[in-house]
């Protein structure tokens, strides 16, 4: 029952993955080119939009029998994420870029040490980690505005997916086969 809609959602998971190994890889001295974190969002975005739409084409007489109820159980606040999700969508789409705010956050540098065995290197490397407070490098980390403050676009989407992981499976635990 729903694979398609299975599917999209395994599909949005793995473009969420994508988004999260951008924003690790960007604390990191040989940064990704940046646009590849709008590449990940933009497939995010319309990953996660088509699990609704696969769902209410798969089960159209459930899906809009339920849909109402399932809604009205929920927070305001999903509400607002799943609206702010859509806005997003819907501008990737029809407009081409995604404004996001963008702030450079300084991030330490994490240098493994030399070998044990390699005295004189091991001494060194942790006299120069104590007098410099360590090799720092700076991470682009993007922002959206939801409900008049600032979220950061990973965890947004990693609560939208958590959201709609929540609604296919209430769905199928409402309809089992």
């Amino acid at each position: 029952m729903i694979e398609l809609t299975k599917d999209r959602l395994e599909e949005a998971r793995f473009f969420l993955g994508q988004l999260r190994q951008h924003k690790a890889r960007e604390a990191k001295p040989n940064k990704p080119p940046p646009e590849h974190f709008r590449y990940y969002l933009n497939a995010f975005l319309n990953a996660a939009q088509g699990v609704t739409w696969v769902l209410k084409k798969e089960e159209p007489k459930k899906y809009k029998a339920w849909i109402g109820s399932w809604k009205a159980q929920r927070a305001e606040a999903e509400a607002a994420l799943r609206a702010l999700m859509k806005d997003m969508r819907h501008t990737s789409v029809h407009e081409g870029r995604i404004k996001t705010t963008i702030r450079s956050e300084e991030v330490p540098i994490i240098v493994a040490p030399p070998s044990p065995y390699q005295v004189h290197a091991l001494r060194a490397h942790a006299l120069s980690l104590r007098q410099s407070g360590g090799p720092w490098t700076s991470s682009d980390v993007h922002y959206v505005q939801l409900n008049g403050s600032e979220q950061e676009v990973v965890a947004a989407c990693e609560q939208h997916l958590d959201h709609l992981t929540k609604l296919v499976q209430d769905f199928v635990d409402k309809h089992p086969k």
